[in-house]
């Protein structure tokens, strides 16, 4: 079985020598992830707009108390502490009143767009991880042949997703999050049986359970460590960028810190890709 350096060194190799169909993925689906995140922030600005327009507060009269705060105006901190104190009035008065249907509406707008927002951000990051995974498995496919295979398993992919996560933490509520932790490595070769073998849902997750049998050690360990050496080279990335994405603005630093983040992603994907064959290979 390859060991850690050799999977590191593999993933490495491919990345190199697909460079451009990995960059293509993760420009794609780092903007997709992007503009949603940008979505979700402008429309949590809107519900928040209509809260303190609702409760007799203006959004631009809060920002200015808030710049005032920060510059150490002594009056500010009072302001602040009287304007809290008439918007927790306000807000209980109108919870117990008439107004309590628009706190009702309110809740359930929020929740509503923020559900679709997940479930649509969790979509793009699967169907990004569905790419990466074709690519590391047909590493001589061009980016086009792969974005449109892709799509024609996306959705197999996600109810795949769907399946291992209810499967893994169904049973946190009733025994704790260790179960998350004992499952979950037990169902990471499935998305690599669904797109190299073609299997079904729950048939590539009760064959991933099967063959990752003792190896479980081997994959939480391996994939526990180059999820924390990804995570800090994109951390140090980003500070590096940190001044140059100031200048973009918050929209334009956010878009590319997705694609920077989606990258990363890829090699993660790729590394779990060789991971699963290693396995797969001895099971």
């Amino acid at each position: 079985m390859k060991s850690l350096e050799s999977l590191l060194a593999d993933s490495w190799q491919l990345l190199k020598r697909c460079f451009v169909a990995i960059l293509t993925g993760a420009v794609i689906f780092g903007l997709l992830s992007g503009l949603v995140k940008e979505a979700v922030s402008r429309n949590m600005q809107g519900q928040a707009e209509a809260l303190l327009q609702n409760v007799g507060m203006d959004l631009g009269d809060f920002q200015d108390l808030q710049k005032r705060l920060e510059a150490g105006d002594p009056t500010a901190a009072d302001e602040f502490q009287a304007e809290m104190a008439r918007l927790q009035d306000k807000t209980t008065q109108l919870g117990e009143g008439p107004g309590g249907i628009f706190f009702l509406s309110w809740a359930r707008s929020l929740g509503t767009a923020a559900l679709g927002f997940g479930l649509l951000f969790w979509f793009i990051a699967n169907t990004a991880l569905t790419y990466f995974i074709l690519l590391a498995l047909r590493s001589q496919t061009g980016s086009s042949a792969l974005l449109k295979d892709t799509m024609k398993v996306s959705i197999r992919s996600f109810l795949l997703n769907v399946w291992i996560m209810l499967r893994t933490f169904v049973w946190i509520p009733f025994i704790g999050i260790i179960t998350a932790i004992i499952l979950g490595p037990r169902f990471a070769l499935a998305p690599v049986i669904l797109l190299k073998e073609g299997k079904g849902v729950f048939e590539s997750a009760s064959l991933s359970y099967a063959r990752s049998n003792g190896f479980w050690g081997k994959i939480f360990g391996n994939t526990l460590v180059t999820a924390i050496g990804v995570f800090l080279v994109l951390f140090v990335a980003t500070l590096i960028l940190g001044i140059p994405l100031m200048l973009l603005g918050s929209a334009g630093a956010s878009l590319v810190l997705s694609i920077l983040w989606m990258f990363g992603s890829a090699f993660l994907a790729i590394f779990l890709t060789k991971l699963a064959e290693t396995v797969m290979s001895r099971a």
